[in-house]
């Protein structure tokens, strides 16, 4: 979704095709509904050639990279920082991270081919990306699990100036 925006953001049409779709064979198809750019996936992501690396996780994308497999990757800047990694920055408009470019990030779907993803839906529309937090049903403490997720919902808990701020008493890392 990012490289398909970042086509209009930088005026470059082709970009999509030239870093994704045209390494796998066939080429990942892209069709228009409107405005709307549709991305096509198959079943099985393998890339015909070595120009490009799918991993299903961000664990084995950094080996890659620390073992020197790899250039770079796309990755969660939060993981990025994590792992005390260069980053670059993109633009709030290809993102995913701004609730103002919701519009923006919808001109872009991706339609599923992963059989396993059938019963819950296989079209994901750009949006802004969030993270989530719950209390299972069945939590053995539940009462401390909601107190820890307050804890980390509030300010001090978003790794703003002041986080990390002191566990909520009775609770430890």
């Amino acid at each position: 979704m990012v490289v398909q925006l970042a086509e209009g953001e930088y005026g470059k049409p082709s970009l999509f095709d030239t870093m994704i779709a045209e390494q796998f064979t066939p080429p990942l198809p892209v069709t228009m509904e409107g405005p709307v750019a549709v991305i096509t996936l198959p079943e099985i992501m393998r890339p015909s050639g070595d120009k490009l690396v799918i991993r299903d996780g961000s664990i084995y994308l950094l080996s890659l990279l620390e073992a020197g497999g790899i250039d770079y990757a796309f990755e969660y800047r939060s993981v990025s920082e994590t792992m005390n990694l260069p980053y670059v920055e993109l633009p709030a408009s290809i993102n995913l991270g701004e609730e103002s470019y919701s519009d923006q990030y919808g001109k872009v779907k991706v339609i599923l081919g992963f059989q396993r993803f059938s019963s819950i839906g296989q079209e994901r529309t750009g949006m802004p990306i969030v993270y989530a937090i719950t209390v299972p049903a069945n939590a053995p403490n539940p009462g401390l699990a909601h107190e820890f997720m307050e804890y980390v919902v509030q300010e001090s808990g978003k790794g703003r100036p002041g986080w990390p701020a002191p566990l909520p008493e009775g609770l430890t890392a």
